[in-house]
């Protein structure tokens, strides 16, 4: 049996393909693990490949949890975990500064640009290692038309090599 970690080169063209195709895609239908109540999943496969995005929320307030794990040949390969909260109204707009990066391949800590502006919106994304896909970690924010904090995210991840 092949070691999967000898593939790592394929891993960050994986995960963007899963992401386009994952939550910051409109379409996209998400399921749950029945393990896991109240959970949220999106799973993408391809080829020896499975991506598991998989997060929780309550109707107690606006925070959430989750993770991304991929797998090469049932092996786990990599990992990220996020956590923090964001307001209702502005999830279309967190969408819209993740798939910035996402429809073009860019890593940036796995989530958006380092900036990103619309609709009297802004985005603003540090990454502590913005080019290390492989052991990462930083905080994104969202702000309201009126300047307000409308949300944030901390997160971090890592190649399990």
């Amino acid at each position: 049996m092949p070691i999967p970690f000898l593939r790592t080169g394929e891993i960050l063209n994986i995960f963007f393909q899963a992401m386009q195709d994952g939550y910051a895609n409109p379409s996209t239908r998400k399921g749950t693990i029945v393990e896991l109540p109240g959970s949220k999943t999106i799973t993408f496969e391809l080829g020896d490949f499975k991506v598991v995005d998989c997060w929780f929320t309550t109707t107690h307030g606006p925070h959430s949890e989750g993770s991304i794990h991929i797998w090469c040949e049932n092996v786990p390969v990599w990992a990220m975990s996020f956590q923090g909260w964001y307001r209702e109204d502005v999830i279309p707009f967190l969408k819209m500064a993740l798939r910035r990066n996402y429809d073009i391949g860019f890593w940036n800590g796995g989530r958006g640009p380092n900036f990103f502006a619309d609709d009297g919106m802004t985005y603003f994304n540090n990454v502590n290692s913005p080019n290390d896909w492989k052991h990462f970690n930083g905080k994104e924010m969202i702000y309201d038309r009126n300047g307000q904090l409308a949300g944030f995210h901390e997160y971090q991840g890592l190649l399990l090599a």
